[in-house]
């Protein structure tokens, strides 16, 4: 009855220790000056990164990797980037892109969400406060 016990135990304990994945998943859209971004990320931490418009039509496909909030796209075939990328999760509804310009002395970004259909017009972020930022028309 014991090792019952203590099976039962180191189940529950080993369940309790293993690392699961964020419920990142799902798709995300982004768009700007006339350049349109998806990126699908699969439940098998696997990810597709599309992109369409005035930079170029391109489809790469690569490793999640997940560490925290931040969410690493590691690429292994496609042109559409070739270093990694990363992005931190934002409400598990949007990611910010951790690639940034600099303008008005802030590091300025833009931001992938899941419920844009018809309006995919990326967000803008300062880094610095993780803030939205207007954008000037």
């Amino acid at each position: 009855m014991n090792r019952i016990v203590y099976l039962v135990l180191l189940n529950l304990i080993l369940q309790s220790c293993q690392t699961k994945q964020p419920g990142f998943t799902g798709t995300y859209k982004g768009a700007e000056d006339e350049s349109f971004w998806t990126i699908e990320l699969l439940n098998d931490s696997t990810f597709e990164y599309r992109t369409e418009g005035h930079i170029g039509n391109s489809i790469t496909t690569g490793t999640l990797i997940f560490r925290g909030d931040t969410i690493y796209l590691e690429p292994t075939t496609g042109h559409g980037f070739s270093n990694r990328k990363a992005f931190i999760n934002n409400n598990d509804s949007c990611l910010i892109e951790l690639d940034y310009i600099i303008r008005d002395n802030q590091k300025i970004s833009r931001d992938f969400c899941k419920e844009r259909t018809e309006n995919w017009t990326s967000n803008h972020w300062n880094l610095e406060t993780m803030t939205p930022i207007k954008r000037k028309l």
